[in-house]
């Protein structure tokens, strides 16, 4: 605990914890106040400066956030583009090649055309001329 007593311009402070007597003038009492409102001032400007920092650094973090995605994003559209123009390649590619397989088919199937019209032919008219 503390007490103070003032003896004409000097004052007794005294700590009971450890039983001594500190004189101080004044003057050296508002040195003191005057110190601890410096220090209460210089405390509140870094607090302040730290929550300036802080709100920086959080400002900072949501905009590298929303860069990374707008990227990410570009990075996904631009793969998702090359692979549907390789997958419409393929397409057309498997189309082509089935296309040529299908026109053989039909080719061969024509060039067969007089073979079946002869076959018929021969079934419906006996090969022995009778009908």
């Amino acid at each position: 605990m503390r007490g103070a007593a003032a003896i004409g311009s000097l004052y007794i402070i005294a700590r009971t914890s450890r039983r001594k007597e500190v004189l101080m003038s004044k003057a050296d009492i508002e040195k003191v106040k005057i110190a601890e409102s410096e220090a209460d001032k210089i405390k509140k400007t870094a607090h302040e400066e730290a929550a300036d920092i802080i709100a920086e650094g959080k400002k900072k973090a949501i905009e590298m956030s929303d860069t990374a995605k707008r990227k990410s994003d570009e990075i996904y559209k631009s793969s998702i583009e090359k692979a549907e123009a390789e997958a419409a390649k393929t397409y057309q590619e498997m189309i082509g090649k089935e296309t040529k397989v299908c026109d053989k088919i039909k080719a061969d199937g024509r060039n067969k055309l007089g073979e079946v019209a002869d076959f018929i032919v021969r079934k419906v008219v006996d090969t022995d001329g009778n009908s």
